[in-house]
């Protein structure tokens, strides 16, 4: 990999320019033994770019940029960036206890995405797979058709001061680490927090009487 000096400002020169015979450029493949430092160089097959017949011959020019993801996504070391905020559900232990086991199985079964577990040795409904709940509230809804309204409760879990609290998932490329795009993306918002609160001050001073 090639680096670009960072003594250029990325807006005047947004690519530096190499030739192919650059020792500095070395292919970059995806294998499965990518994260093996062992693995045999020469066994890494590539990517196939084209087949040639015989007597066949390809000429190329080929440019290679290199950028960051505000002059052009292609450049952006994030693939999918989600959040989730934290369900808080509860489970009426004295509803669940009015159920039979099948009507247990029943309403556990009803989750599309598998939150509740029935655990047959106890009879009692735990909450299994928290991170899973979507929201979709039909454990709410299949408990009232089925004569048990208020046996669970499902909201958005809340800390301190009434903020709630998420889960920020981050998928990389494999440009960058995802713990890396956080902490830069944070210290980009902070900079621009700078920026503001500098221009706030400048207009407060100026606009005062002396």
């Amino acid at each position: 990999m090639l680096n670009a000096p960072t003594t250029i400002p990325t807006w005047k020169s947004p690519h530096i320019n190499s030739s192919s015979n650059n020792p500095s450029i070395r292919p970059a493949l995806v294998t499965e033994d990518d994260d093996n430092e062992d693995a045999n160089e020469a066994e890494k097959p590539g990517i196939l770019i084209v087949k040639l017949r015989k007597n066949q011959e390809v000429k190329l020019r080929a440019t290679a940029l290199k950028g960051i993801g505000k002059l052009h996504a292609k450049w952006s070391p994030v693939a999918t960036v989600v959040y989730q905020i934290v369900p808080e559900i509860k489970i009426n232990q004295a509803k669940l206890n009015e159920m039979d086991e099948k009507q247990k199985k029943e309403w556990v079964d009803k989750c599309p995405t598998r939150v509740f577990e029935y655990d047959k040795s106890t009879g009692r409904v735990n909450v299994a797979n928290l991170n899973n709940c979507t929201y979709t509230m039909e454990c709410v809804e299949r408990a009232e058709e089925m004569g048990f309204p208020g046996l669970v409760s499902v909201r958005e879990k809340e800390t301190i001061r009434d903020k709630h609290e998420f889960i920020f998932t981050v998928e990389t490329t494999g440009a960058l680490r995802p713990e890396e795009i956080v902490m830069m993306a944070f210290n980009v918002i902070l900079k621009k927090l700078e920026r503001v609160q500098s221009e706030i001050e400048k207009l407060y001073t100026t606009n005062v009487p002396q």
